[in-house]
């Protein structure tokens, strides 16, 4: 069979190269998955044009500030100091803190180098190896992490470490002073204004408002979030990972001897019965961005 192009059938559905099986019209480059609803293209367009361009603002302004150095630890003797600030406050006593807006203690400092310099990089190099479209090219970048379960393994520890780190962040935010930490955070003052406090809440609320428009957008207009999603990466694309021409085969060393579900296997009498004839009658539905709905063999 020759290569597949997605086109569009005469009742409207999605159909392959060969006007034979049904195909969606369009595919998310980055996670492999198609755009069959308005949750991938949100999703596409939250990761692209907000979560990867606030982290690069982070980093630069961190190096170009010389706020670095602030993170990076100079001296083994934080890790005890770190430990007694971390008994302290896994016994509700909170210790008496420095003045964070001049200097952190050494969990903080600890906590902070974590984040940026240890779970940043590690979500960010795990992540692609999740990729169906850039494993099928780059067959060696799972086996970095020893394969790809490893690699979803880690980006997943990587996120409860988030979640930890900003549960924990926010709570002692508040309980050690919420107005003074807002005007270290939102404005780089050291003072208890409520400034601080009202923009930050502001921020907030307009991230919310952003996030829900970003999905009502989404699901009643996916062909236009589509078409800007392409617009803002295209251009890179083109000149990077476009040049890559896709490799489609797997040998048999490329096949493993055991089956990785994501979950639980199931265990319904109708996928039994599929299972024991070898899943001959199985047919797969494929949902496009076409009017109709079909099943492809």
């Amino acid at each position: 069979m020759g290569p597949l192009h997605a086109g569009q059938g005469p009742d409207g559905s999605a159909v392959d190269g060969q006007g034979r099986c049904p195909l969606p019209l369009s595919m998310d480059w980055f996670t492999g998955w198609p755009s069959h609803d308005w949750l991938v293209p949100s999703l596409a367009l939250h990761q692209r044009a907000i979560l990867v361009l606030n982290g690069l603002i982070y980093v630069i302004l961190l190096f170009a500030t010389g706020q670095w150095a602030r993170l990076v630890p100079t001296s083994w003797h934080i890790f005890p100091e770190a430990w007694i600030y971390f008994v302290q406050y896994a016994t509700f006593h909170l210790p008496k803190e420095p003045d964070s807006f001049y200097h952190f203690n050494a969990l903080q400092q600890l906590s902070y180098f974590g984040v940026v310099f240890i779970l940043a990089p590690l979500s960010i190099v795990t992540g692609p190896a999740m990729s169906p479209a850039l494993v099928n090219r780059f067959k060696w970048y799972p086996r970095l992490f020893g394969n790809r379960q490893a690699a979803r393994s880690i980006h997943f520890l990587m996120l409860c470490g988030y979640l930890a780190f900003i549960a924990i962040h926010v709570t002692l935010i508040a309980m050690t002073g919420l107005v003074r930490n807002m005007n270290h955070i939102v404005m780089g003052t050291n003072d208890n204004s409520l400034i601080g406090l009202y923009i930050g809440i502001a921020i907030l609320a307009a991230v919310t408002v952003v996030h829900v428009f970003a999905n009502w957008l989404s699901a009643k207009h996916p062909r236009a979030v589509q078409h800007m999603g392409e617009a803002l990466v295209n251009p890179a694309l083109s000149v990077t990972f476009d040049r890559f021409a896709p490799q489609a085969e797997y040998t048999k060393a490329d096949i493993s001897p055991f089956f990785w579900p994501n979950g639980k296997l199931p265990d319904s009498d109708k996928w039994k019965a599929l299972a024991d004839d070898g899943f001959k009658n199985y047919r797969l539905k494929v949902y496009g961005l076409g009017r109709t709905r079909s099943r492809c063999r």
